[in-house]
């Protein structure tokens, strides 16, 4: 829901027409990741679709923003008859208490802000909470696309940006997946290596709490991913998580 959220915000601002890495980019995304933060907070976008005017509140501040030029898995599968699967696989970290008598540790997904804004002991009881994780499938000008993703919260931008990098900036699935990533926790702004100087300079600006990371890291999430135009396979496993890609004849 919030990948698909944070997409439609992109749709407002026409990335197409920027150009990858360039600082109107960078800003784009940190400001989509923004917004959809707040609403995730404000409005429990995690429960479901966020109304129509209640998006468009969103999508206001995202036109008028002025803009210048550990333990997850994830396997992505397409056959050639056009079947696609998507699946997230995790064990969490875990939160220290093991169930008595059997051997089982209870997760820590009350401790995701993505799934539970509300902070601990906020959570209903006796009320399932749900996964975080996001596998994809997605439908691109007749290309079939599966993708998912590890990394807590950071899995749902790893995935936005690698979708966004093949259909907006209609990268090959390879380059996609390997192109540098952002990332907007709260106020601080993570940045992986490989964007040019002077986009990181203006985002830094934008953003002074900032990480800058010296190489590329597992932090960033893992988005393998596979796609099928109708004759051919291509994919890319994530390198940042030992991803590997394999076609079969």
């Amino acid at each position: 829901m919030l990948i698909r959220f944070a997409q439609q915000l992109l749709s407002s601002i026409e990335p197409s027409g920027l150009l990858f890495g360039s600082s109107g980019h960078l800003k784009a995304l940190a400001l989509v990741m923004e917004q959809t933060n707040l609403a995730r907070h404000r409005h429990a976008a995690h429960e479901g679709s966020l109304d129509e005017a209640t998006l468009e509140q969103y999508r206001a501040v995202i036109r008028n923003h002025p803009v210048t030029a550990r333990g997850t898995t994830h396997i992505s599968v397409i056959d050639g008859h056009g079947n696609a699967a998507s699946l997230t696989l995790s064990n969490g970290e875990g939160c220290g208490h093991l169930v008595p008598g059997t051997g089982i540790m209870l997760n820590n997904m009350l401790g995701e802000e993505d799934l539970n804004p509300g902070g601990f002991h906020q959570w209903q009881e006796d009320v399932r909470v749900s996964s975080m994780m996001a596998p994809s499938l997605a439908l691109d000008s007749g290309r079939l696309v599966a993708i998912g993703s590890g990394g807590s919260n950071r899995l749902r931008t790893a995935i936005l940006q690698t979708l966004c990098n093949m259909i907006d900036f209609g990268m090959p699935v390879e380059e996609a997946v390997a192109a540098p990533r952002i990332h907007l926790e709260r106020d601080l702004i993570s940045i992986e290596p490989g964007f040019p100087r002077e986009s990181v300079e203006a985002l830094v600006a934008a953003y002074p709490e900032h990480h800058l990371w010296e190489e590329k890291n597992l932090f960033f999430g893992g988005a393998h991913t596979v796609t099928f135009d109708g004759s051919r396979f291509r994919g890319a496993g994530d390198p940042r998580r030992g991803g590997v890609f394999t076609s079969i004849a």
